[in-house]
């Protein structure tokens, strides 16, 4: 994906990483099953890092 727009614009100037699902319920009436679907995907989700490739692609 990276390497496509910086052949088509030259370069890459933001990164937006969002992954986030929610449960639609307050965060005190959150089951613990609840969570430990929640916040693996809102805390640590990112397919194939791609903020690391294109900081890559900014260093000289």
């Amino acid at each position: 994906m990276f390497e496509a727009a910086i052949r088509e614009f030259g370069r890459v100037d933001a990164v937006l990483n969002v992954a986030g699902i929610a449960s639609g319920e307050p965060l005190v009436d959150t089951s613990e099953e609840t969570l430990d679907k929640v916040l693996p995907i809102d805390l640590r989700h990112r397919r194939q890092h791609p903020d690391r490739r294109a900081v890559r692609h900014r260093l000289p």
